[in-house]
């Protein structure tokens, strides 16, 4: 945990996970297994101690000490401190280790005088607020010698400068806006006045406090400069060019040459470091603009920006490619604990920023990433290999990130470039299967029972399912099952349950990833699929006009394992097809099919 310090994590009011830093899903989540409840990584006897303080603590400033757990199955000592976030309507739980924790505490202040020590080199007055202490300092940095011209209550600093009339006229007004902005916690300031503050009421100048917010451990804070406006308007009109020549103006982010221009040359001199390339392309983008205008989508790509922006953090950047397409150039890429940890933090974060904006738009990231230099050593091959992998997390249904692996995508890759010389091509999954669903419906004319057999093989190992089984019948009996089946029951009479038919919402089949689809409102449905440990699946009816006759299911048992669009649109046609058939052929098949089973297992006895 060594390049991790403070982790924080977003709880609704019943502690559920809804988002979380990178920070801390590199340290807390497993590879194929997300915590939901924070309970889950706090030592087991103090679960108690935690739910109290999450229900009772008001006071940000308050904190606790727990053992959380983290993916090593390792237990640590962290800080835990609590408040509730405003704009993302969530709690907030921010933790540290003991040990990150006190030497944070002791390069907080060197690092506050470092940053004022440079912020004074050219003999300018500083200026620091402190939200906390509701405080204004402000000095003057000559000669490595620092003169305090104030410190105290800002209200009393308002004050204090109209008494002595830094501040005249016109610019009363401005001066006590200023002072509200810096309440507000304003991300920048830049303000410009006539003001006697610097020569203390003797002269009057033009002046501009300029001024960042900032944070040093749990210090909120503004600080920067008051200048001469001379100097100041030097300082904006080369940041103004800088901006328009780099940076996206819708966004704030790198524009396409910016980060093409910061990754190839980071990638070239990079030495030691493990560097990821990370595109981030937006799902369902394209709907909003249709469906709620340009307006509401700038919105959502500003928001976006502003995600990746948080999540780079200091060791990357974040530039807009094109459109709803955004790259990562981010090091410290050490593990793919770490790796996986940031990938994951982007689809969470993206996911639940988006998730109550529109009533019938999911926005959610398809993510696709390669590292140098293991899979590259050059910007253009680092770009494929992630755009292969953002095309293959498109492919298996998106919502998902995909990095590059030698050992799964090589070959593939390759095939896929050679396919296509001027960009890669990938193969179309979507019209294979349909080609092989084409294919079934002709061989049901010859040989029925073999037909269905076939289909539900190569559905089996192509989507990786565990198993699939048909139910039929009054009692919805099992009758057929392709895999495991160790965890399924006789029948499936859940369906007739209040909470399997909200799950259908009126249609012919459910398609749910637990526990991230989970319900409370499903109620018997949701308690059947833990029972039997199905954590993704489609479960399709088969009826005759609005009697149930039977249930096809696609079960899968492992986490992440979800189902990609064509894998649900193929189960979902394959049921279809089957209801379809004459009910002699499908009492036929199944019957026969059920008195084969029973005959191999009496054979294995």
């Amino acid at each position: 945990m060594g390049s991790c310090n403070l982790k924080c994590v977003y709880l609704n009011d019943d502690f559920e996970i809804k988002s979380g830093s990178k920070e801390f899903f590199i340290t807390f989540e497993k590879n194929g297994k997300n915590h939901h409840h924070i309970e889950e990584f706090v030592s087991p006897d103090e679960k108690d101690a935690l739910t109290e303080f999450l229900h009772n603590s008001k006071n940000p400033d308050d904190f606790r000490i727990f053992s959380f757990k983290d993916s090593n199955d390792e237990y640590a000592l962290y800080f835990t401190t609590i408040y509730y976030d405003t704009e993302k309507k969530l709690k907030c739980v921010e933790f540290v280790t003991l040990d990150n924790a006190f030497k944070q505490l002791k390069d907080a202040e060197r690092d506050l005088k470092t940053y004022l020590a440079a912020l004074g080199a050219t003999s300018e007055y500083v200026f620091i607020y402190k939200k906390n202490s509701e405080t204004f300092s402000l000095y003057q940095f000559q000669n490595n010698t620092r003169t305090t011209f104030f410190d105290g209550n800002i209200d009393v600093f308002q004050e204090y400068a109209i008494r002595n009339s830094y501040f005249l006229g016109k610019y009363i007004d401005q001066f006590k806006k200023m002072i509200q902005k810096f309440k507000n916690l304003d991300k920048t300031i830049n303000e410009t006045f006539e003001s006697s503050i610097r020569s203390s009421g003797n002269a009057k100048e033009e002046i501009t406090f300029m001024g960042n917010f900032c944070e040093i451990f749990a210090e909120q804070m503004i600080i920067g400069r008051i200048l001469s406006s001379e100097n100041s308007r030097g300082i904006e009109k080369t940041k103004s060019l800088i901006e328009e020549l780099r940076f996206d103006s819708l966004t704030k982010v790198f524009n396409k040459k910016a980060i093409t221009e910061y990754a190839i040359e980071r990638i070239k001199t990079n030495k030691n470091d493990i560097v990821a390339l990370i595109i981030i392309d937006l799902d369902h983008f394209k709907p909003v603009n249709d469906a709620y205008g340009h307006i509401a989508g700038d919105k959502v790509l500003a928001k976006t920006g502003k995600i990746l922006s948080e999540i780079a953090g200091e060791s990357g950047v974040v530039g807009r490619y094109g459109g709803d397409e955004f790259v990562m150039i981010i090091g410290g890429m050490s593990n793919e604990t770490i790796l996986r940890g940031t990938l994951h933090a982007i689809l969470v974060q993206i996911r639940n920023a988006f998730e109550h904006s529109f009533d019938d738009i999911h926005i959610t990231a398809s993510v696709g990433c390669a590292t140098h230099p293991t899979n590259g050593s050059t910007y253009e091959e680092l770009f494929k290999k992630a755009d292969f992998g953002l095309y293959r997390a498109k492919d298996k249904g998106r919502d998902r990130y995909v990095f590059f692996r030698d050992d799964l995508h090589a070959e593939l890759y390759k095939k896929a470039t050679e396919a296509k010389t001027n960009g890669i091509k990938y193969d179309d999954r979507e019209v294979k299967e349909l080609e092989y669903m084409s294919k079934f419906m002709q061989d049901l004319g010859d040989e029925p029972f073999q037909a269905i057999v076939n289909i539900l093989k190569h559905m089996k190992e192509t989507y990786s399912l565990d198993d699939i089984s048909i139910f039929y019948g009054d009692n919805l009996e099992l009758r057929y099952t392709l895999g495991d089946d160790s965890g399924l029951h006789e029948n499936v009479r859940y369906v007739f349950s209040e909470g399997f038919k909200t799950a259908l919402a009126g249609k012919k089949y459910v398609r749910v990833d637990f526990p991230q689809d989970f319900k409370p409102e499903y109620g018997e449905f949701s308690e059947e699929m833990k029972k039997r440990g199905i954590l993704s699946t489609i479960q399709c009816i088969l009826s005759s006009g609005d009697e149930i006759k039977g249930l096809v299911t696609f079960n899968r048992t492992k986490a992440a394992a979800l189902f990609a669009e064509y894998e649900q649109n193929c189960s979902v046609m394959f049921a279809s097809i089957l209801n379809l058939l004459p009910e002699s052929t499908k009492t036929d098949f199944l019957l026969f099919s059920k008195l084969k089973t029973q005959a191999n297992n009496l054979e294995n006895k």
